[in-house]
């Protein structure tokens, strides 16, 4: 078994396909065109402000006819749909440097990799994309643009993705725990990735950067939990409060306040258990532990 640099973390997933043979393979797969550039840039910049905000892309290559962006996704955002979709505008407005010239030089592919299962059901989809070629009312595609916007999560089960994004997505998904058996991994991509995650190899700038990473994902993950437990307590204490007016068990203001106030989740819901039998709020507020 190999000690790995789960890929969630920026630092292993840039330095892992920031080579272009495995930056190829990944574009290839989820995106589905033939593009190998000389050179990936990380933490790319444009040199020329956009707009008032800037970016800076994970990973960033382009030729003479296309623009490849790739951006990884591990801790959940609430404005991760806007924020991506901003990064792929930018990449086509950048190209607008004079209005006697309104040409897209390069076509813009923007992939997006999310290692965070979420939440919401309706986002739990393999692969998805989109771009902005017109379709007529007849269901004709014009082809007048070919720029794309393709977001993959890496932690879907297999049938749910392509069968060219599954060796990729497998090895993103198998590093996450820090360990890979790499004699699952034959394949030349594979074992250049495992070869660049490996963790004895890492510099001590990439460990220092590794561990504002797990810092800040640690702190994005107590946030998340807060406000989780925020809303499950404010569920209990909307049922406590229901369950004493069906029983028409009076609640003074005093205890009223003090059921809103309560922040714990596994108070409010001994709360309600006891709403359901109690004769009196005392015996809900002030009952045994």
């Amino acid at each position: 078994m190999l000690d790995v640099v789960p890929l969630r973390y920026g630092t292993a997933f840039k330095k892992a396909f920031s080579d272009p043979l495995t930056f190829h393979a990944l574009v290839e797969a989820a995106v589905g065109i033939d593009f190998m550039p000389d050179r990936v840039e990380q933490e790319y910049s444009y040199r020329q402000p956009v707009s008032r905000v800037n970016v800076a892309y994970d990973l960033f290559a382009e030729d003479a006819a296309r623009r490849t962006i790739v951006e990884l996704q591990h801790v959940r955002e609430d404005t991760t749909y806007d924020r991506f979709l901003y990064y792929h505008a930018i990449g086509l407005v950048e190209q607008i440097v004079s209005s006697e010239r309104y040409k897209f030089e390069r076509d813009v592919y923007t992939l997006v990799i999310f290692t965070r299962w979420p939440d919401e059901p309706a986002l739990r989809y393999g692969r998805a994309a989109t771009d902005l070629d017109p379709v007529t009312d007849e269901g004709a595609r014009l082809n007048v643009y070919r720029h794309r916007l393709v977001f993959v999560h890496a932690r879907a089960s297999m049938e749910k993705l392509p069968p060219s994004l599954r060796p990729l997505m497998g090895l993103i998904d198998d590093t996450l725990d820090g360990h890979v058996d790499e004699t699952r991994y034959p394949d030349a991509v594979s074992q250049h990735i495992l070869a660049r995650i490996r963790r004895e190899g890492l510099t001590p700038d990439e460990n220092a950067k590794l561990k504002e990473e797990a810092g800040w994902e640690a702190a994005k993950r107590e946030e998340r939990q807060s406000g989780e437990n925020k809303g499950r307590a404010e569920e209990a204490a909307r049922a406590v409060l229901t369950v004493l007016r069906v029983r028409g068990i009076a609640v003074p203001d005093a205890a009223r306040e003090r059921i809103l106030a309560e922040k714990d989740p596994e108070r409010l819901e001994r709360w309600v258990e006891r709403a359901v039998v109690a004769a009196s709020i005392a015996e809900v507020l002030d009952g045994p532990s």
